[in-house]
């Protein structure tokens, strides 16, 4: 048995050493070869041109990239620190691919303007996601929930750049234009945002999880929290919780950009969501709204 996993360990040295010194000599006779490949994995991946103020290649155990001050979607997604481990196995194969990829300081500026007399959203994926959820739901207060639901699924169904993807210490802005329904502009950050999504090759499922804190522009609004599960069978379970979270920050949301109305308290509970096909599911929801005085305005409840 001992001798078995000395063998394993042995392997797997002589693999990584083997990649490693591959990627060393490709790195050290052409690294703006490097950079070019590097480029044009992202740029296939997102489909925006792609920026960075410098790479370079970290060789040891694991090998791993290590870009600075990344820039996509013309301005829309800027990274700080962008790190990404290489898979050694598919370096022998000829087909380089990424194992993990790690973003450090990331901000996704989300944005949905009114220009023209025509509804533009950006960066460009979430256009097609919004289109999709807005084509499958068009009443009002439903669309954040397949609004969420269609941008959980995009990122569960498979792996469009590594395998395992990890924010740390990110942001997400929200930029929301009313003024074709006669309201203002609202913005929402999703602040100091940590999470990972996983995409297993063997087992075929998938799974994400993320946190954050709400920020509006006069101050904290909450927290949240994401997970979601994607079977082999391609059945989707989301789980979205709250805690503290203002409700008038909603009402924009809800009401197509005007302030006017009475809701207002805490939420803090969870609604768990499956499905197996898009916009249609179960959805479960076990929460309690309480004023700024501690007092339940709803009591807790589940549906």
């Amino acid at each position: 048995m001992r001798k078995t996993q000395v063998r394993v360990l042995v392997s797997l040295a002589v693999v990584s050493v083997a990649a490693a010194a591959g990627l060393y000599t490709s790195a050290g006779l052409a690294p703006e070869r490097l950079r070019w490949e590097v480029e044009r994995l992202l740029r296939r991946a997102t489909g925006s041109p792609v920026s960075m103020d410098s790479l370079r290649l970290v060789v040891g155990f694991p090998i791993h990239l290590e870009a600075r001050h990344l820039r996509l979607w013309d301005g829309g997604l800027t990274v700080d620190r962008a790190t990404a481990r290489i898979d050694a196995f598919s370096v022998l194969t000829g087909r380089p691919r990424l194992g993990r990829l790690t973003l450090n300081g990331a901000h996704l500026r989300i944005r949905r303007d009114w220009r023209d007399d025509a509804l533009a959203w950006s960066p460009r994926p979430f256009a097609r996601l919004a289109e999709r959820a807005d084509d499958e739901h068009p009443e009002p207060l439903l669309k954040p929930l397949h609004g969420i639901e269609a941008t959980v699924r995009f990122l569960l169904s498979r792996s469009r750049i590594a395998d395992t993807l990890q924010v740390q210490d990110s942001h997400v802005s929200y930029t929301h234009d009313f003024s074709d329904a006669g309201g203002g502009i609202e913005t929402l950050w999703f602040a100091g945002m940590d999470g990972v999504l996983r995409h297993s090759r063997l087992r075929g499922d998938a799974s994400l999880f993320t946190a954050a804190r709400l920020l509006a522009i006069d101050g904290p609004r909450g927290s949240v929290e994401w997970e979601g599960t994607r079977s082999r069978d391609g059945v989707m379970r989301i789980s979205m919780a709250a805690t503290e979270l203002e409700l008038a920050t909603l009402v924009p949301y809800l009401n197509e950009g005007r302030r006017e109305s009475r809701l207002n308290g805490r939420l803090s509970g969870v609604a768990d969501y499956a499905t197996a096909t898009p916009g249609e599911g179960r959805l479960g929801l076990d929460l309690v709204v309480r004023d700024r005085h501690g007092a339940e305005v709803i009591p807790a409840a589940r549906v």
